[in-house]
């Protein structure tokens, strides 16, 4: 599950790297886990400085950045719980292909866990397999080793990297699960080659991928009004696969054969009733960055005029009985198989 996790801490330093680049800001400061030298894949953010637009509201002005620590925590597990649906997907998907076996499949790898899913589902749905999460961010791997425990499913953590799946053995696994993963591949192919690499024969991967995100181009339309003029495009980006063919392709050359490919729906609700956890639950993927130039100092009320902004915008979304509905967001679910031979 990657909509928001990915939004979190692996696009954090990124994504703040683009609008400071919009924002003619310095560079970001290195930290975390390395991915490449200009931006390090981080749970955490570095402290910036520069210079932002100023002129917002007295009642702009008088809102403050509360205490992110724990509270993205819980706001993302708002987002994480209403992903449910997509796990479901992973799980009937090999359901229909094992055809009532017993013991298929038997290892099972879920690549981008971030805190667990699907791996666990998976876990739940075929208790006789071996079932490993796997994510690139140790926070996220802590989190899914915590999540299982609290629930008792078995299931073994450990970091992973997509394109390069260190200790993972050549044709160990019948199954690959990616659940909004895929999108974020630097090197889709040297990915896609992986996960054959690691398939056993015939083995099948499993990914999902967003096809409409209603939530991205809102966040763009709140960082122009802060910005005053429309943002970069993101520098890793949620939607790269949506296009028709921006997947067939990869899977082709890697040389796998898809079984299945659908379109499915998902729905979104912002906390009702409480404005200010939901246009902090929407503008998750930036808030960090906001807080961060806020805190700076030297770039006005950053915060208060992202509030501002994402208020305006979420009235769109608000319903008759107060709830923020966000339209309808739409993922690909493709199933692909091995070569048995």
């Amino acid at each position: 599950m990657r909509m928001v996790r990915t939004l979190l801490s692996a696009h954090r330093c990124a994504q703040l790297g683009a609008f400071r680049a919009a924002a003619a800001l310095p560079p970001c400061r290195a930290g975390g886990v390395a991915q490449s030298a200009a931006c390090p894949r981080s749970a955490t953010m570095r402290r910036c400085s520069g210079g932002w637009s100023r002129g917002v509201s007295a009642a702009a002005a008088a809102a403050k950045p509360a205490d992110f620590g724990g509270e993205v925590a819980a706001l993302y597990e708002t987002w994480f719980r209403q992903a449910a649906p997509s796990w479901e997907t992973h799980v009937d998907a090999l359901r229909r292909l094992s055809g009532g076996r017993d013991g298929w499949p038997a290892a099972i790898l879920d690549v981008a866990s971030g805190p667990g899913q699907p791996a666990m589902r998976l876990a739940e749905a075929f208790p006789s397999a071996t079932v490993t999460a796997t994510d690139v961010s140790p926070d996220m791997v802590a989190k899914a080793r915590a999540h299982a425990a609290a629930v008792g499913v078995a299931l073994t953590c450990r970091e992973l990297d997509m394109q390069r799946m260190d200790g993972i053995v050549d044709g160990s696994v019948d199954a690959v699960s990616i659940n909004y993963g895929l999108m974020f591949a630097a090197d889709l192919p040297l990915a896609l080659s992986e996960v054959k690499r690691v398939l056993a024969p015939g083995g099948v991967l499993t990914a999902t991928v967003w096809t409409e995100m209603p939530v991205v181009p809102f966040v763009g339309r709140v960082m122009t009004r802060v910005l005053g003029r429309a943002p970069p495009p993101p520098p890793i980006n949620p939607m790269s696969l949506a296009e028709p063919g921006s997947l067939d392709g990869p899977l082709a050359a890697a040389g796998f054969e898809v079984l299945d490919d659908r379109r499915c729906p998902l729905d979104f609700e912002l906390p009702r009733g409480d404005e200010e956890a939901a246009w902090k639950l929407a503008t998750i993927m930036v808030n960090a960055t906001l807080r961060e130039m806020h805190e700076s100092g030297e770039h006005g009320n950053v915060w208060g005029k992202a509030r501002e902004a994402a208020l305006a915008e979420l009235q769109a979304w608000k319903t008759a009985d107060g709830a923020y509905k966000v339209p309808t967001a739409t993922y690909r679910l493709v199933v692909a198989r091995k070569p048995a031979a």
